[in-house]
């Protein structure tokens, strides 16, 4: 089993996309660097079905667009992750509604995550974020 102080660990916010899903097969992998990696993996609903839970250490359901939801949910692994994987999207009724509330969303993660378990940016291990959105 991972520890806390695993050398990468990530969290990938939209894991239940096929981007998520490739990612997470990827990351779970002892060829990946550093791998196998700690993975959290999150979506705004709970784990599908379908979805091969034995690809994660965890999974977190939240709402992004609520920073209350997102501080409490994702405060606790806020010292572990290292590396943030952002694969989702909200698609609403206009382009400028779909910037404001994905913004929000990716706003609300870096917020808790950068500032750690003490809330003062002392213990974040994040290192890296990557984003890759689109329809």
């Amino acid at each position: 089993m991972a520890n806390s102080h695993q050398l990468f660990v990530a969290l990938i916010v939209g894991v239940t996309g096929m981007a998520g899903l490739s990612l997470a097969e990827a990351l779970k992998s002892p060829n990946a660097l550093g791998g196998p990696w700690k993975v959290y993996g999150s979506a705004s609903r709970p784990i599908p079905t379908w979805f091969p839970s034995s690809l994660l250490d965890k999974y977190i359901a939240f709402d992004a667009t609520d920073a209350g939801n997102t501080a409490d949910t994702l405060t606790p692994i806020s010292g572990e992750v290292t590396h943030v994987f952002w694969v989702a999207i909200q698609v609403r009724e206009s382009e400028q509604v779909n910037v404001t509330v994905n913004a929000t969303m990716l706003s609300n993660v870096l917020d808790v995550l950068k500032s750690g378990p003490g809330g003062n940016g002392t213990g974040s291990r994040l290192s890296h974020v990557t984003v890759q959105i689109g329809t």
